[in-house]
């Protein structure tokens, strides 16, 4: 709710007036300091209807979280002192992966080990711990970002960058015969937003309809376009915030994997 105060404050947009108190508490507040009494100020705030006008221009304005509606209309829920996360909670958390995690997993007695990687500019020159003896690389794009700029540039698009970063690593030397699965997420979010902002923002070259199969089966091009290397790209259309989509492709994912392996060990 900060972000979109100032956000606010920026576009030279007035707040209604019985809210203008509540916007500058909050905007004392220090940031991750959670409380009912910072709740009860947000909750006031999502109500007034230059916040709803500013919210509307997120992604081009200014940078928010996919998330921030959903928690915004949860605020009674999370105010309480019982509170407890849900699964939908959980899967709408984001946190920014800034350097290595390691994570020993287990999939329908599946186990296998997730190396994940900040992709952020800062954060790519610590990978290279990450590339010795990979059965396979995950590589992941936000199908929603194509109209955003990079935090670290604003002159940057999202998607430019992620279609360059891809392109050097799937023909990187680290990854010449390493198999890339190639996950497009937020296929949900693209789908509303596709309709209203439209596509050859990133892709002047695109000329076909404003429409998810269209659009998304152009951005998919593109990025396989990228590909010199003789190994297999794998890709998958993903909702990360549907249990039943990830499941699925976490399925795919596992039989791939398994394929993969059972041919380095001259099995198949």
């Amino acid at each position: 709710m900060q972000t979109l105060v100032k956000a606010a404050g920026r576009l030279k947009l007035d707040l209604e007036q019985p809210n203008l108190e509540a916007a500058a508490t909050l905007s004392k507040a220090v940031e991750g300091n959670w409380s009912v009494e910072n709740a009860a100020l947000v909750k006031q705030l999502w109500t007034d209807k230059t916040i709803q006008n500013v919210f509307t221009q997120r992604d081009t304005a200014f940078q928010l979280n996919d998330s921030a509606e959903y928690l915004f209309g949860q605020i009674d829920r999370l105010m309480k002192p019982d509170y407890v996360a849900t699964r939908d909670d959980i899967i709408r958390t984001r946190i920014r992966t800034t350097g290595i995690d390691e994570a020993q997993l287990t999939f329908k007695n599946w186990s296998f080990k997730m190396i994940d990687v900040g992709g952020q500019r800062g954060e790519r020159r610590k990978w290279i711990h990450c590339f010795e003896a990979v059965t396979a690389v995950i590589y992941c794009v936000s199908l929603s970002e194509y109209n955003q700029k990079l935090r670290e540039s604003e002159e940057v698009n999202r998607m430019t960058e992620s279609l360059n970063l891809f392109a050097g690593t799937t023909n990187s030397p680290w990854f010449w015969n390493t198999a890339i699965i190639l996950f497009f997420n937020k296929v949900d979010v693209f789908k509303e937003k596709v309709k209203q902002f439209p596509l050859n923002a990133c892709f002047p070259g695109y000329t076909g309809p404003n429409e998810y199969g269209p659009a998304s089966e152009f951005i998919r091009d593109k990025f396989l376009q990228q590909n010199k290397a003789p190994h297999n790209i794998y890709h998958h259309f993903t909702t990360a915030i549907d249990p039943e989509n990830v499941d699925f492709v976490f399925e795919s994912v596992r039989t791939t994997i398994t394929e993969i392996s059972m041919m380095k060990s001259n099995l198949m």
